[in-house]
């Protein structure tokens, strides 16, 4: 025995059968279709839905698609953002201190080999193989700014997906941190009296 929600569907669909059925035999005694050219028509309705929904389905899994790369490149984009930063955070620590030893560079490799590479391409990656090559001494604080400041600007070209371009950001940055230097010059220095 049926329950009462079970029996709604059959007699829904009953209805609606009989439904097209009065209205085909309707249609046929008046005379505005034909069986024969009613067919066809059902038909050429039929197939049209048919292409109708699958041009959509297409569609609609092609934007799914470009959703989700443009999310997946978002996602990409912003832990680059957090670790270049920090990266560059800690380059430029080092230039903080007077006493730059070899376990702040170890400590830097650490860094690149931890995280940078894992967003940078081979280019990029070349191109900081070079600007590390260029430090001699690292006790030559004009030299690593330099050093540093290009290497920033091969971070920002990546982040900014252009192709690294030698201009004058570089010189910008050296500048800009010369100038915190001097600055730094007037500050007082921690357990020195003033006279």
């Amino acid at each position: 025995m049926m329950k009462q929600g079970n029996l709604f569907w059959p007699l829904a669909v009953g209805l609606v059968l009989a439904l097209v059925m009065g209205f085909l035999a309707l249609t046929n005694a008046i005379g505005i279709w034909r069986i024969p050219e009613l067919w066809s028509q059902i038909f050429a309705a039929c197939t049209g839905a048919i292409v109708v929904a699958v041009v959509t389905m297409v569609l609609m899994h092609g934007q799914r698609a470009t959703e989700e790369a443009k999310e997946k490149s978002i996602k990409i984009y912003e832990s680059k953002v957090v670790v270049y930063s920090r990266f560059v955070t800690k380059m430029y620590k080092l230039l903080e201190d007077d006493q730059v030893s070899c376990n702040d560079f170890l400590a830097l490799r650490t860094e690149i080999f931890s995280s940078l590479i894992f967003y940078l391409d081979d280019s990029h990656l070349r191109m900081m193989l070079t600007e590390i090559d260029n430090i001699k001494d690292f006790r030559d604080g004009a030299a690593m700014v330099s050093t540093f400041a290009r290497i920033t600007n091969i971070l920002q070209d990546d982040l900014l997906a252009r192709s690294y371009r030698a201009d004058d950001r570089e010189q910008v940055l050296v500048d800009l941190w010369q100038r915190f230097e001097t600055l730094s010059a007037f500050c007082p220095i921690p357990g020195k009296k003033e006279i």
